[in-house]
Order: C-alpha cells, then structure tokens, then sequence
C-alpha cells in the first residue's frame, strides 16, 4: 500500500495474529522506507513469536547504525520472543557505550520479559551500578521485579531504602 500508516498498521495486525507464517512479510517490512513501518514490523515479529526472526532482531538492537527507536523496537521485539539465546546480544547492548536511554530500558524491559537466570544477573549489575541513573535502574528493578525470581525478595525489599527515590517507587 502507497499510505505508510497503512503499511504500519498491518504490520501491527499481522503479529498480533501470532502466526510465524506471517514473520517473512514482517522481516521484508523491517526494510520499509517509512520508519514507523519498519518500527511497527520490529514489534510484529517479537508478537509471532518466530525464532527464524531473532537474528533480524539481534543484529538491529546491537547495530549502531539503526536508529535508536528502531534498536528499542527489536529489544522488546526479542523481549516478547521470550527466548533466551536473545540475552548475550541484549547483554552486548548494555555494555555499548552511549547508548541512548530510550535503547537501554527497553533492553531491560527486554531482559525482564526473558526469565532466566543470565538475564536476572544482568538485571541485578543494572541496579547495583552507582554510574546508572535512578531512571534507568528503576526500569531495571521492574524489570528485575517481572522475573518473579524468590531469591531476590530480600534485595527488592532492601531498595525500598534506595537513596533513588525512582528505584525506591519502582521496588515497592
């Protein structure tokens, strides 16, 4: 269709179907010339659930080159995915230098979605990090707090202390 709203829209329908038949339209989207388009498709392939997708999301989170809504579009496209051969890349993101705020909570949120064991590890650094700010940790003790891990009640208690008042709120 000529309308990119249009073209954005259906990327959208086509992953909140679900079908992994639909990932090899979505992965032609993700080359649209429209960003929304290619936003809206990032997002759509995490919805499908498709693995044949993961490494199109990967490389776009870790890319430098792609725009930073698009990189936060493919982070909680993997986030969604749930798999977690997505978290040594989502972990690559963290360690980047520069990376926009916007690209890091949404890997957090990402690493939230994924419930193992080397995301809950990567939550936690995120939060102990004196060099991170109180927005980006809070998203961090969310996104810890979605693991639903019972061994780390007594840290989310213990940042009810926080001198953040972001993480304090976030903990609670």
């Amino acid at each position: 269709h000529d309308a990119a709203t249009v073209r954005a829209e259906a990327a959208l329908a086509l992953g909140r179907a679900g079908g992994r038949d639909h990932a090899s339209l979505l992965l032609e989207l993700v080359g649209d010339e429209d960003r929304s388009v290619r936003q809206m498709a990032l997002l759509a392939l995490g919805l499908t659930g498709s693995s044949g997708a993961s490494p199109v999301l990967q490389s776009c989170v870790t890319d430098r080159g792609c725009e930073d809504a698009e990189r936060a579009c493919a982070a909680l496209a993997l986030g969604l995915q749930g798999d977690d051969r997505a978290v040594p890349a989502l972990v690559a993101v963290l360690h980047q230098t520069r990376v926009s705020r916007e690209v890091m909570a949404a890997v957090l949120c990402a690493l939230g979605l994924i419930r193992t064991d080397d995301a809950a590890i990567e939550l936690i650094r995120v939060v102990e990090r004196e060099d991170v700010g109180g927005e980006l940790r809070a998203v961090a003790v969310v996104a810890l707090g979605r693991q639903q891990l019972a061994s780390e009640v007594t840290r989310l208690i213990g940042l009810l202390e926080d001198r953040e008042v972001h993480v304090r709120r976030s903990a609670a």
